[in-house]
């Protein structure tokens, strides 16, 4: 059987009173992820069209 380190999701999303920053750092790293995605898409379209 596994051992997991949380008894819950209550216990995991909380994680002993760090879960708040942990989750505000993952939820910061999304963000950032998804706008440099966003913003180099963007590029490589305006660049593109400039091609053509």
């Amino acid at each position: 059987m596994s051992n997991l380190a949380f008894n819950s999701i209550s216990d995991a999303l909380i994680m002993d009173g760090h879960g708040v920053f942990v989750w505000l750092v993952f939820l910061i790293f999304l963000v950032a992820i998804s706008l440099s995605f966003k913003i180099f898409n963007s590029l490589i379209k305006k660049y593109k069209s400039q091609i053509r």
